[in-house]
């Protein structure tokens, strides 16, 4: 248990605790002890949840940086190319006429003039306003 759990539990016993020349008959000792021990397995339940939490989201972000090195792997070994040999490569320009070009392959991204001059699609691969 964390120390701010036990100070958690210490301030509640405390608070539930009689004075000190008074003592407690069975009764309340025993609903004393049910209650320590309640907030001590709310207190476990809660240390599980967060473990959980924990470890699902270094899950998830091992499986996302796999994710993206299986697709930077797959870009680098994509011609970009359809099986006819011509380019796979599509276009859309946008409001302030830059192109973004991207492979129907391996959804490798390029802007303007980074595309290779050899892969550059036909006119009407390219979507929006004409410049």
């Amino acid at each position: 248990m964390s120390s701010m759990k036990n100070e958690t539990l210490s301030a509640t016993l405390s608070a539930i605790a009689p004075p000190a020349n008074v003592e407690l008959d069975p009764i309340q000792r025993q609903l004393q002890m049910l209650l320590l021990k309640r907030l001590q397995k709310e207190d476990e339940e809660e240390e599980a949840k967060r473990e959980s939490a924990r470890r699902l989201q270094l899950e998830g972000a091992k499986a996302m940086v796999a994710r993206q090195k299986a697709e930077e792997e797959n870009q680098l070994y994509c011609d970009h190319r359809k099986e006819n040999g011509q380019s796979a490569i599509v276009g859309q320009r946008d409001h302030q006429h830059h192109t973004h070009y991207l492979c129907l392959h391996c959804n490798k991204h390029w802007l303007d003039r980074e595309l290779p001059d050899a892969l550059m699609p036909k006119g009407e691969h390219i979507g929006g306003p004409n410049v």
